[in-house]
C-alpha cells in the first residue's frame, strides 16, 4: 500500500511470529491486549471476563490512539470488534473485512450473543468486505447491502516470500497428497486419512502429508486411526511453516476437506504452484475449483467419494498435469496481488468518502 502513500499502524493482541514479519518489512506496530469477541464456546464466566476486559481497556487506548490522527480503522477479521468500537469512539470510518464464517467453519460463537452482535456489526461498520460469495450470502442477512462488497483474496507474490524449499520431502509413494491447515475437526483431516486408507486397500500407492498444528484431542483421534489401520508409513505430520509454497510444488495433489471453507488461501497457493486441488463441494472452495478443469470436487464428509477422486487422478496422470497447468494459467487476473491491492485502496477511499458524506 506504500505506493498509494498509505501509512499504517498495525495493532496486535499479543506477541508472536507476526512481529518478525512486521519488523522485517519496517512496519510500525503496537501490542494492545484486546480479546476476541468470536470464540469457541467456553462458558459464561470466560465470556464475561473477555467482555469486561475489552470494556476496561477500550477508553484509555482510545485516548492513546487518538494522537495518531488516523483517517480510517481497518479490522482484518470478523473475530475482532475492538477496532470497530475504537473507531466509533474516535468518530472515524471503520472498514471491516470478514474472512471467515465463524460458526460454520470454526465453531465460533459471539460472546455478546447472535442478535446483539449482528446488529452491532452492521452499526459499527462503514464498509464491509467479504472474501467469497459464500461468506457474502451469510453476512447479507444482517449487513446493509449498500456497504457490503466482495473482494477475493490474492496469492502471494514470489518476490514477497522466498519459495525455495528448505528441504525436499523424500517420497516412497507414486502419488503424494498434502492437506494444509489448523488441525481442527472442521478441517476434516481425518476424512483425508480415511480416503488414503480406502485407496491403499484398493492397491493405489498414495501417501499424505498433514501440515499444521491445532486441537490435540482431534490430533490424538487422528493418530489412533493411523495406528489402528497401520498407516504410519504413509502419513506424515509437519509443523507449521512460514510459507506453504516452499513445499507445495513437491506434491501431486492438495486436499481441501473443510466442511465450510470461507475462501481457502491455501487452495489459491496450490493452484498458483500448478498443483491440482481436490476440494469439498461447499463454501468458498466451489468459487476456486472449476470441477474437472483445475481440480475435482467431492461431497463434504464423504471420504469414499474423496478416495474415488484421488483414484481417478492416480490412474490419469496426464489429467492431473493438465489440471495443474489450467490452475496456474487461469489464476493471474482474478486473484493477482496487484488486483487485490488496487481494490483494497479503492474500498479504503470509498469508506472514507462514505463516512464523510453522512
Amino acid at each position: 500500500m506504500k505506493k498509494y502513500n498509505i501509512e499504517s499502524l498495525i495493532i496486535l493482541p499479543k506477541k508472536g511470529p507476526v512481529e518478525d514479519v512486521l519488523k522485517s518489512l519496517n512496519f510500525n506496530y503496537r501490542i494492545i491486549p484486546f480479546k476476541l469477541w468470536l470464540n469457541n464456546n467456553s462458558g459464561l464466566v470466560s465470556k464475561f471476563k473477555r467482555i469486561l476486559w475489552n470494556i476496561i481497556i477500550m477508553i484509555p487506548y482510545a485516548f492513546i490512539l487518538k494522537k495518531y490522527k488516523f483517517d480510517l480503522i481497518y479490522t482484518n477479521t470478523s473475530t475482532v470488534s475492538f477496532g470497530a468500537f475504537i473507531a466509533k469512539l474516535l468518530k472515524l470510518p471503520h472498514l471491516w473485512h470478514f474472512r471467515e464464517f465463524g460458526f460454520e467453519d470454526h465453531g465460533y460463537i459471539y460472546d455478546l450473543g447472535n442478535v446483539i452482535s449482528k446488529k452491532l456489526t452492521n452499526y459499527l461498520s462503514t464498509l464491509c468486505l467479504v472474501n467469497s460469495n459464500a461468506v457474502l450470502n451469510k453476512y447479507k442477512n444482517f449487513i446493509n447491502t449498500d456497504k457490503l462488497f466482495l473482494l477475493y483474496e490474492a496469492y502471494y507474490d514470489n518476490n514477497i516470500y522466498n519459495i525455495t524449499a528448505d528441504f525436499k520431502p523424500s517420497f516412497s509413494s507414486k502419488l503424494n497428497c498434502i492437506i494444509i491447515g489448523t488441525i481442527h475437526r472442521g478441517k476434516q483431516q481425518l476424512d483425508a486419512i480415511k480416503a488414503v486408507d480406502v485407496c491403499r486397500k484398493h492397491g493405489i500407492d498414495v501417501s499424505l502429508t498433514i501440515l499444521g498444528s491445532g486441537d490435540p484431542i482431534y490430533k490424538n483421534e487422528i493418530i489412533d486411526y493411523i495406528n489402528q489401520n497401520k498407516l504410519n508409513s504413509y502419513i506424515t505430520f509437519i509443523d507449521n511453516i512460514e510459507n506453504p509454497k516452499k513445499i507445495l510444488p513437491f506434491y501431486d495433489i492438495l486436499l481441501m476437506c473443510s466442511k465450510n471453507e470461507a475462501f481457502g488461501l491455501v487452495t489459491l497457493e496450490a493452484l498458483e504452484c500448478g498443483v491440482p486441488v481436490i476440494g469439498t463441494k461447499s463454501g468458498g472452495t466451489v468459487e476456486l475449483i472449476n470441477d474437472n478443469i483445475n481440480g475435482l470436487l467431492y461431497n463434504p464428509g464423504d471420504f469414499v467419494d474423496l478416495a474415488g477422486k484421488i483414484s481417478y487422478l492416480y490412474h490419469n496422470p496426464e489429467k492431473r498435469i493438465e489440471m495443474g497447468k489450467n490452475g496456474k494459467d487461469n489464476i493471474n487476473i482474478k486473484f493477482s496481488p496487484a488486483r487485490y491491492i488496487d481494490q483494497c485502496n479503492k474500498y479504503i477511499l470509498m469508506a472514507i468518502d462514505k463516512f464523510n458524506s453522512t
